[in-house]
Formats: structure tokens, sequence, C-alpha cells
């Protein structure tokens, strides 16, 4: 259904060939496709801090293993950096830009950070939401800070 009065457009077709246009660019092999990572969620029923840790040292807590999402429609675009050392650390990293749909947007939301092809990329910020017709698109950007997996 469109916004304007006496227009048709099929949101629901518009979305879907994006998001087959996403899948087009993305790798096949499963381990080359990106899988997004949480952080660890603690509970307990003990008063707590905002990270689930009880005040109370005597008291349990449980923490469950970090949650990850795959399956995930969106665009890779990687950047090339320079990747030049200075007095001030590591300079123009190889950053990753990846652009969601708003529905798939909402299952990453919180992720800390993205495994793509062996190569981890810690999220740095997002833009958006940004109109595209009836459609909202987010833009999310990564580092990689020199890590792959098993590294920090």
């Amino acid at each position: 259904m469109s916004a304007v009065p006496g227009v048709s457009f099929d949101q629901v077709g518009f979305e879907a060939g994006i998001r087959q246009a996403m899948l087009m660019g993305q790798a096949v092999a499963g381990a080359d496709q990106p899988v997004f990572h949480f952080l660890a969620t603690t509970t307990t029923t003990a008063s707590a801090d905002s990270r689930g840790v009880p005040f109370d040292p005597s008291a349990t807590a449980t923490t469950d293993e970090p949650a990850t999402v795959t399956g995930v429609s969106c665009a890779l675009e990687f950047t090339a950096g320079a990747d030049q050392d200075s007095r001030l650390g590591r300079l123009d990293e190889s950053p990753l830009t990846i652009t969601f749909l708003d529905a798939e947007y909402q299952r990453i939301k919180d992720a800390t950070h993205v495994v793509i092809a062996g190569t981890r990329y810690d999220f740095d910020n997002v833009d958006g939401p940004y109109a595209l017709f009836t459609s909202q698109v987010w833009i999310t950007y990564w580092n990689t800070h020199g890590g792959t997996v098993g590294t920090e």
C-alpha cells in the first residue's frame, strides 16, 4: 500500500526484491557469510547491576552463552583502508559497511561484532533509518582492528 493516495505500491514485493539483490552479493559458502555475535546475558534473582552481576557476593548468577544470528539479508561493502601506524595508534583500518532493511536490522541491532570469512569486525556506529519509498533502511559501520576469529 502506498503512502500517497491513489498510487499503488507493492511494499512487500519491493522489499523482497531488495532482499534478493542483497543475497546475490553474499558468499555462497556458509563459513563466508556474516555471523552476528551478541554479549552473553547474566541473570540472577538477587538485586544486580545493569550487567546482571549481583551486588551480594554470595548470590548466584547464571551466564548464558553469547547468541549468534545467521542468515540475515544485508548488503556488504568492504573498503580497504590505508592501515597507517601513527603515534595515536593505527589509523584508517579496513572498515565494513552493512546495509539492512528494517526487519533485518531489528534482528542484529544489539550485535557487538560480526565475523565474515574468519575476520572479526567490531560494531562502530549506525545511521538511519532512511526512507526508501515506504521502507526503512539502516546503514551500520564496523571496523576490523586487525582481528581474526579467536583474537582480541
